[in-house]
Order: C-alpha cells, then structure tokens, then sequence
C-alpha cells in the first residue's frame, strides 16, 4: 500500500494544492477559532461589566450607610452630653448655656442643629417662681417679647415647660413660640400636638423618641431623651414615672442626615427612620436620592443602631440590559468580520473596563474615607475607632493578646482658641495628629472622636513595656513647643488608660474616659490608669453632687459663726460665716467633705448666693439688736468669675438692709492669682459698693507681695498654717513679721487665724498683729449659741425694752 493511498482524504488533498487549501482551511480555522472567541469573549466581558456595577453599587450603598451612621452617632452622643450636662449643672442659667454650647462649637460640629434645650417638669405650684426665674433668664433664641405666660392657659396639676434652650428658628407652622409654651399640652391653639403622647413614651421607656418633620417643623426631626433625678434610669415603669424630671432635646435638619450619604451617586435612595415614636410606630425622619430601576432583584444595605435608628440604602442589582447585550454583539461582529482586529478591539475594551474600574474603585474609596475618618486631621473617626475597638476585644478573647485603650485630652486647649483663634487650634490639632505617629507603632491605632479628645488602641507587642510607657512616650512628644502665632508655645496633655479588654467597646472606652477625669484632677500634664474603684468615685460623685442639689432646694444648709476678736482688748469686731450641712441620715457635714463637690459641678454659686443673702439678713437682725459686729463671707473663685456676683452682693445687701461697711467678702490668695486682669475690675464695683475685701489664706501660697499690691483690698488674714508654728519655729515667726509689716505698710488690717494657745496670742500679741480667732476664743457656734455668748438680747427681750420705753 502507496503512503498517498493510506492518508486521509483531507491530508491528500492539501498535499495536492499546497497554497489554497492551506489559506481556505487557515480562513475557516481562524474564522471558528475567532467566532467561538468572540462569543466566549463577549459572554465574559457581559458577564464583567454586570459584576462590576453591582459591586459599585453594593459598596456605594455601604458606604452610604456608613455615612449617615455616623452621622447620627454624632447626633446622639451630643443628645446624650446635653442630658448629662442638664442633670449635673440643674442650676444653670441660659446664658451659661449658650456660653457652653459657644466653648463646644455647637455650630461647627453639628452644622444641621437647629436648636437643643430642656424642658422640665413644673407643678403648677412652682409656675410663678419659674416665670420670675425665666422673665430674668430667657431662653436664648425666643423672639417674643410678650410677658411669660403658659400657653395654653389651662388648669393642671404639672406643666412641661422650657427651662434651658438655644434655638436658631422660632416659627412652627406660622406661629412664634411663646415663652411659656406648654410642650405636654394637646392642643396648641387648634393646633393638634403629637408631643404629649411621644414625651410620655420616652419618660415610661427611659429610651430617647423622635418627633419625624411635619409633624411642628417641616424638614427638622426632634430627639427627646428622658431624664430623672441623679441621671440614672429607674429600672421600673413607676419608678421612671416618679423620677422623672423632664427631657433633654434636639433639633436636627433632616436633610442634614443624607445630604452627604450618596454624593455623586445615581441609581440609589436611602432612608432613615427611628422605631420610637408617635404611637409607637416607625417613622420616616431623612430620605434622599432614587433607586434605579432593573431586571434583578432589589438592593438593601441596612444599618441598626441601639438607639433605634434604622439606615436603608435602596438601589438594584443591575445586568445593564440591553446595552451589555449590543456591546457582545458588536464584539461577536467584529471577531467574525474581521478577525485580524479582534486582538486589538479587545484590548481596547479591556483597558477601558480597566479605567472604569478604577474610577468606580477610586470614588468608593474617597466616599468610604470621608465617611469613616476625621476631615481636619485625617485619622480615623468614632466610627473606626469603635469597628476597630469591637475588632480588638475580639482578638484578645480568641487568643489572649493584650490590650489597652487609651484617652488623650490636651490641657487648656480652649484658652488657644480664645487667645489666638480656631485657625491656631486646628493647627495644633493636626500638628498633634502627626506627632503621635513617632510614639506609637504601625500597627497601633489612633483617632479623633471631637474636639481636643483622641483615642489610642494598642494590642499585642505595644504593650510588651505596659501602657504606661506608652502614655508617656505620648507625653514626651507632645512636650515639645508647638510654634503658633510666631511663637513658641508649650501644650501638656492628660491620659486616661484602660488597660485589658472588657465586654464591649464602650465599656472599655468609657474606663478610660473615668480615668481621664482622673488624670485632669490629679492636676494635668500626666496619665493614670483605670482601677475598679473609680467607677464607684465617680458614682459617689454624682450622688454627691445630686445630694447637694437637693440640699439646696430643701433648706439643708445652714450657718454657723466664729467670733473674732481684737487681740489687745478681747473686745469682739466681727463674726465669719461658716456653712454646715445637715445632712438629712449623715447629720451634721463640715464644709470639707462637700464643699470641693461643689465647686466641681459649679452647685457652689447657687450655695454661695445663698451664703451670702442668710449671712446678710443675720447680720442685719444682729445690727438692728444693737450689736454693730461686721459680717465675714467667704467666696469661692467659682463665684468670683461669675459676671453675676457683683449683682448678688448688691441684692444681698438691699434685701437684707445691712450696711454696706458691715459685710467683709474673704477671697483667698489662690483665688485672686488666677487671673488678675478680670479679677481687679470686679474687686473695685465691690468697694464701689462699700463692702469691705479680705485676703484669706494669706501666706499659704507664697504669692509676690509686689503683685498683692495691686488688689484693692483692706484685710489681710494671716493662713493658721503660719500661726500654728509662730511659737515654737522661728522660720513661722519670721514670716508672720513680715506678714504684719506687709499689712501694715499698706495700711490694712491683719487677722490671725486658727489660735489655739496662750503662747501663739502672745507672740502676734509681740508682732502688733490687730486681730484674730480660733479656738482659744471660741468654736464657730449657731446663731443661738452665739447671741448668748455675746450677750445679744433676744428678740421678745428687745421688744419686752422698746414696749417699756414706750409706755414710760
């Protein structure tokens, strides 16, 4: 058998034309090889483009989400400040208010606030001295300028009405607020409220509702959080009922919310709405953007927050339809009309897929940053910061790593602010970003939650030295000057650590905050680390401070007095004021154990008002039975900064009817060391008043004397730290001389406190000290006590005398 014979019938027959049948079977050849290309191409490339767009629009939606998230987390977090805020500070004045939200930067952080306030619950028994209080204190924002009156006027048991508030619009539906607008009324002048019902909801639940827009403002949602005497929540729905005190609130733009949430984005929709409200229902509060439409089956990216908030994000799967559809078809042409250009329209197209890509990559990218980091520093945001938190905990259960979470606030940030403007203080705010990256390693994590506060999370070799070192590698940085204003300036920081995991985030974020407030009154400018214990300081502090506040209300305080006396004759010159508390179970509180309390939650003005006016009336009623003594008071620095004191000695004065030259304000030397510049003024309207100012605790902080001379003062009361040692040291005795010489040469009067023996008098006695009291005198006594110490009449007495006189 031939070899031709044996092969197949094709081989011979390209054997026999070479060069035709060659070129007709390459044709077909690569015409099936290009058309089953095509084919499989143009199914990949549909297949691309679908994936691709659905993955843009997922991550769109996501970040979407994440956006309006965080946004009402800021939202919620001020709510939930407002509410503390209220429950500490229950004395606060409007102004004070407004003075708080300025220093907060209500109006750069929340850019969608429209207002925030209190409103308090008020018998009707209490209604005439809330309208004295308000018509003296309004509410700042309020245009009317009609008396305060409660609108509607109708008879109740109890009223709710605003007791704090900075509102930026007046109007509901056409009518301006009025003063003593009723918020628990049902009818608001033939106008239906649904607020009645929602403040009852919230109160009952001890949970934060939502009055949605249209309901009293179109366009502005309202977040109303319960609040009930000491700030915690009563676990029983009676409890909350009796306990309550009033709400804190919010107003908000719901605009505000989604403005952000879908920029640049078409096809999508989100949706906010908050499971608390009227009735119970679930209520619209923000909206923005249309969903898309198309063939596949409805996109929902959905967020749900503890505080009720739920955040949809609304769009479709798209196939792209017909438009993927004609571009395989164009590439199944070309790849069968001409082969030879399928290579090139092919990588045309795929470096255009490429860039497209990209460009939806990028712009997710940029939307996922913004939505997730702080806009002036760059670091991550509360948002990450608790993602990456939840992450870390999670870590350490599963495989024991170490942890530790740190709180940094700088020290006085606000007095950059102040003196140099917010263009210094975000400067400084992003120099102190960039700094922390040479304490800290890679892997460590440092963010931004607001304001002057960063948070730190550490875990695993960062931990190898403690948190410790950590913090004070931190605090080794920030020590070095900062230059602002063409100089260079010295910024301190304090640190609150938590180290170890906990439960959740919050709890260990919230431990490390505790040990901030820790590290700020330790006295700043260094670090402490969480304990068990602290957790119960600050629950003794807020009961503390929630007892004093009712102290106040139920007449608790009461005065007693510590005779002073000149030193040559023994002759009495004068009484100081001394403040007790009678404590309902504990009985009788010296001043140390609460007054600190006081002065920390700013409850010591509305005391020392009180002080100041029974002080007064005492030492009037003591006047008018014959006994010219001059009334003592001591001030704290709190009171002194207070652009109101001035006013409060003056309506001391004239309520009380006692002379003037009969009242003596103590203010100790730390006090008037603080700040001169403001302090001096406000000493001179006091002497223009005719009272007269002492120097208390002098000596004890070793100030400038050159620097003294300054204040307009006529007393000088010598620290009973200085006379204690006068009689046995002769450094003691040294420094009391120059004392007296002190006060002498500017013709002030010296007091010496604390004597307790014979041999302390007679060596003042040695130095012309003028006068003095302690112990060796007398106790501070109550006012029965003293007037029979001092022989002065009783009151049935001195009317027995006067009706004598008159009858002879």
């Amino acid at each position: 058998m031939s070899t031709e014979t044996t092969r197949p019938a094709v081989t011979r027959h390209l054997l026999k034309h070479p060069s035709g049948a060659w070129v007709r079977a390459g044709a077909w050849l690569v015409l099936i090889v290009c058309s089953a290309g095509s084919f499989a191409g143009a199914a990949a490339w549909k297949g691309t483009l679908d994936h691709a767009e659905s993955a843009a629009t997922r991550s769109a939606a996501d970040s979407g989400t994440a956006v309006v998230s965080s946004a009402l987390a800021v939202d919620d977090r001020l709510v939930d400040q407002l509410a503390a805020l209220f429950v500490t500070r229950p004395d606060m004045s409007n102004l004070e208010f407004a003075e708080w939200g300025n220093a907060a930067k209500l109006a750069e952080r929340f850019p969608g606030g429209v207002g925030y306030g209190f409103i308090a619950r008020v018998p009707a028994s209490d209604v005439p001295s809330f309208a004295s209080a308000r018509a003296h204190d309004p509410v700042i924002g309020l245009t009317s300028s009609e008396p305060f009156t409660v609108f509607p006027a109708t008879v109740k048991a109890e009223y709710c009405l605003q007791r704090l508030g900075m509102w930026q619009t007046t109007e509901i539906q056409g009518f301006v607020v009025p003063a003593g607008l009723d918020f628990c009324a049902s009818d608001l002048g033939g106008v239906r409220s649904p607020l009645p019902p929602l403040l009852e909801a919230a109160t009952d639940s001890g949970l934060p509702t939502v009055l949605p827009p249209s309901q009293l403002q179109p366009g502005v949602f309202a977040v109303y959080l319960p609040l009930y005497r000491g700030g915690v929540t009563p676990p029983t729905l009676e409890a909350r009922r009796a306990e309550s005190i009033g709400w804190a609130t919010g107003s908000f733009q719901s605009a505000a919310l989604t403005k952000d949430a879908l920029k640049g984005v078409r096809g999508l929709a989100v949706r906010v709405t908050h499971g608390r409200s009227v009735g119970g229902a679930a209520v619209v509060v923000s909206s923005a953007g249309t969903a898309g439409t198309g063939s596949t089956t409805p996109l929902v990216s959905t967020v749900t927050t503890d505080s009720g908030w739920r955040i949809d994000v609304m769009g479709v799967l798209t196939d792209n339809g017909a438009s993927s559809e004609m571009q395989a078809l164009a590439i199944v042409a070309a790849g069968v009309i001409v082969g030879s250009l399928l290579f090139v329209f092919l990588r045309v197209l795929g470096s255009s897929r490429e860039r497209a890509l990209d460009l939806v990559e990028e712009r997710t990218g940029d939307l996922e940053f913004q939505a997730l980091h702080d806009s002036l520093t760059g670091l991550p945001n509360r948002a990450l910061i608790i993602d990456r938190a939840n992450a870390m905990l999670a870590r350490a259960e599963r495989g024991n790593v170490p942890v530790a979470a740190m709180f940094v606030d700088l020290d006085d940030f606000k007095s950059i602010n102040d003196t140099l403007g917010h263009g210094a203080g975000d400067e400084v705010l992003k120099s102190v970003a960039s700094r922390f990256g040479s304490a800290l390693r890679a892997s460590d994590t440092v963010g931004r939650i607001g304001g002057d506060e960063f948070v730190i999370l550490l875990e695993g070799s960062s931990l190898k030295a403690g948190p410790e070192m950590v913090a004070q590698r931190v605090l080794d940085v920030l020590r070095e000057p900062f230059m602002l204003g063409g100089e260079l300036r010295q910024i301190a920081a304090s640190i609150g650590i938590a180290a170890g995991p906990r439960s959740t985030s919050d709890e260990w974020l919230r431990d490390a905050d505790i040990a901030l407030y820790e590290a700020k009154a330790a006295g700043k400018n260094g670090y402490v680390v969480f304990e068990s214990e602290m957790q119960q300081t600050v629950e003794i502090r807020v009961a503390l401070e929630h007892d004093l506040y009712f102290a106040l209300e139920e007449g608790q305080f009461l005065l007693h007095y510590q005779p002073r006396f000149d030193l040559r004759t023994s002759q009495t010159t004068g009484v100081e004021g001394l403040l007790r508390w009678q404590h309902p179970t504990a009985g009788l509180v010296m001043p140390d154990e609460f007054l600190p309390a006081a002065e920390r939650s700013g409850l010591i003005v509305p005391i020392g008002r009180w002080v100041l006016a029974e002080a007064c009336r005492q030492g009037a009623d003591w006047n008018r039975r014959g006994n010219a003594i001059t009334m003592s008071v001591n001030v704290s620095p709190r009171q002194l900064e207070h652009d109101d004191f001035v006013d409060d000695v003056r309506t001391a004065l004239v309520e009380s009817g006692l002379e003037p030259g009969h009242l003596m304000l103590e203010i100790t030397e730390a006090a008037l060391m603080r700040d001169a510049s403001t302090v001096v003024p406000r000493l001179e309207a006091l002497k223009a008043l005719g009272v007269r100012l002492a120097i208390d605790d002098f000596g004890s902080e070793y100030s400038s004397m050159a620097h003294l001379r300054q204040f307009p003062v006529d007393v000088i009361k010598i620290d009973r730290s200085c006379v204690a040692g006068i009689s046995d040291s002769n450094d003691a005795a040294v420094l009391v001389r120059t004392l007296v010489q002190f006060g002498k040469a500017l013709g002030l009067e010296t007091v010496a406190e604390g004597i307790e023996d014979d041999s302390q008098l007679d060596s003042l006695l040695r130095e012309r000290c003028d006068t003095g009291q302690g112990f060796l005198y007398a106790r501070p006594l109550a006012p029965a006590d003293l007037e029979t110490f001092l022989g002065i009449p009783s009151e049935s007495a001195l009317c027995r005398a006067e009706t004598s006189q008159h009858s002879w």
